[in-house]
């Protein structure tokens, strides 16, 4: 007994296929050459923002009526922690989330910071925290890596000094140390302080072999600062203006 032929494949399917995946990639703005791509692409990703900010909300509102009095927890690129307290169950707040889906473009991000980080020179108030810069740029960057390496300003200038002290000690003894990577200008501050003390001083006239240790310290860190006035000056065209030891440029 014969079984009828098996009917030849579509001649078209392939180009069905694909026309349908372009429909559907132009439908959800993932039609990289159409010139709405990101205008379809925001609506969708707001209409799910939208939702979800109204389901944090509901949440909210459930935590005040049946939550603890208060909840300790960190929040990722905030390196302290946050204690907050869920107040009075019939107040109301607004729950919004918004996400600019050209930050997902590393063009676009680097554009932005590069055109940030050249505003910089334009600063002569002092409005641009380059703390919170350097913070953004690193959270652009990775914000797992960012949360692990940053630490806060206090933090950061106390281990700086901990750790210029700890190099005097040992050149003190007679043990030569390297200037460490970061913090040029706090580390020359203390080594001018600690130059400064009778004793040390006695010993820095006295003992050639200890000066020379803290000479060559020294002269590491102020070509640190150095190469960052030249890179100044690579944008600016001449040093930076000062007055005495405080650049005012």
């Amino acid at each position: 007994m014969d079984f009828a032929p098996t009917p030849p494949s579509p001649t078209g399917s392939i180009e069905i296929e694909k026309t349908m995946e372009a429909q559907a990639d132009r439908l959800c703005g993932l039609d990289e050459d159409s010139q709405i791509s990101q205008v379809r692409k925001q609506f969708l990703v707001d209409k799910f923002l939208q939702h979800s900010a109204e389901v944090l909300q509901m949440c909210y509102k459930c935590f005040q009526r049946f939550g603890p009095d208060s909840v300790f927890f960190r929040v990722t690129g905030s390196p302290d922690p946050v204690v907050f307290s869920k107040g009075d169950p019939n107040e109301n707040y607004d729950v919004i989330i918004d996400f600019d889906v050209l930050n997902n473009d590393p063009q676009t991000q680097e554009a932005k910071l590069r055109q940030l980080t050249e505003l910089t020179a334009m600063d002569r108030t002092g409005r641009i925290n380059i703390n919170a810069l350097l913070d953004a740029a690193a959270t652009s960057i990775d914000p797992v890596l960012a949360d692990r390496i940053l630490q806060p300003t206090e933090v950061a200038q106390q281990e700086v000094v901990k750790q210029v002290t700890d190099d005097l000690s040992k050149i003190f003894a007679g043990i030569e140390m390297p200037a460490r990577p970061n913090g040029a200008q706090i580390a020359l501050q203390i080594i001018n302080q600690y130059a400064s003390q009778p004793d040390i001083a006695a010993r820095l006239q006295s003992d050639e072999n200890f000066a020379a240790r803290i000479q060559k310290y020294t002269a590491q860190y102020t070509f640190q600062l150095q190469q960052q006035q030249n890179a100044q000056i690579g944008r600016i065209g001449t040093e930076p203006a000062q007055v005495g030891d405080i650049q005012t440029q």
